[in-house]
């Protein structure tokens, strides 16, 4: 993504973007490049959100946990009207620009806006971002890997920690239908953080799973510096009565395991007790909306 948006100018506006079926304004001040991507028509996890956009059309209560500067939560908002948002986000600029571009689209009283990491039980935490105070699609409580990002300086902030299930309780949730995961290496805390509301709710859950192979065959420099946490996520998620589905870019495929996926992605969806299909492609949108579907 970054070699194709090479040479176009920066987003420095608050233009309206389309995506499947919805539309919504972002902020970008030469600074986001999710918004350049989407600007400009390239892919941006073009899979994951088109997944996203017609299972949220089911979904009444969506936690979108790393909710970056907000396209889960304005797709959210824009494809389901009854739809409830608790939108989760660490980063200060980052929270900052969230609610900014929430702002921008009229606000909503259906998003909750919180500004704390996730994990596996409360208190504080240390989270690496940019030191120039920008926003940042990296930043994470694992240091060496936002470090590892776009050779830029990096410092660490504390932040406010909670947890899934605090969050279920402090919102007087009674249920919930649809969570978005994309918390940059911190999976496994923030799954042990969510097990009552995994046990009692049994939402589906897109997630970013690192493959810890992957990533350091990629940066061979993060060998010893940051967790594998991919076998123990598969037996977490499995505990729960989970199946896991590969989002690839044509549909989405049952498979085994997290690690060693066909096209080295590393989101998936978490199906409680799916139906027997193996593999459902995107333009079948009526067997993907029926993975939302209770009693699956």
């Amino acid at each position: 993504m970054v070699e194709q948006i090479a040479g176009k100018w920066r987003v420095n506006g608050a233009p309206t973007i389309p995506l499947h079926g919805t539309s919504f304004r972002m902020l970008g001040r030469s600074d986001d490049q999710v918004l350049d991507a989407l600007y400009y028509g390239f892919e941006w996890e073009a899979a994951e959100t088109r997944l996203f956009a017609m299972l949220v059309q089911d979904a009444a209560v969506v936690l979108d946990l790393g909710a970056n500067t907000g396209v889960y939560t304005l797709m959210s908002t824009r494809a389901s009207p009854d739809v409830r948002v608790i939108a989760v986000e660490p980063g200060p600029a980052n929270a900052e620009r969230l609610r900014t571009n929430l702002r921008l689209n009229g606000g909503d009283d259906r998003v909750t806006t919180v500004e704390a990491a996730v994990g596996s039980a409360q208190g504080t935490l240390a989270l690496t971002v940019p030191a120039d105070g920008a926003i940042s699609d990296v930043a994470s409580p694992v240091d060496a890997f936002a470090r590892a990002h776009w050779g830029i300086d990096y410092t660490t902030v504390t932040v406010v920690q909670t947890t899934v299930d605090q969050l279920v309780a402090d919102h007087r949730l009674d249920h919930v239908d649809l969570i978005k995961l994309d918390v940059e290496c911190f999976e496994l805390p923030v799954l042990e953080g969510a097990q009552e509301t995994l046990a009692t709710f049994a939402p589906v859950v897109l997630a970013e799973v690192f493959d810890h192979d992957v990533l350091t065959g990629n940066w061979p420099e993060l060998k010893g510096r940051i967790p594998a946490d991919g076998e123990q996520v598969e037996a977490l998620m499995g505990s729960h009565g989970y199946a896991f589905f590969a989002i690839g870019e044509r549909g989405v495929l049952r498979v085994q395991t997290l690690r060693g996926i066909p096209d080295g992605r590393s989101n998936y969806l978490f199906v409680k007790a799916p139906p027997d299909e193996r593999y459902i492609p995107y333009t079948d949108e009526a067997a993907i909306r029926a993975l939302m579907r209770p009693g699956y």
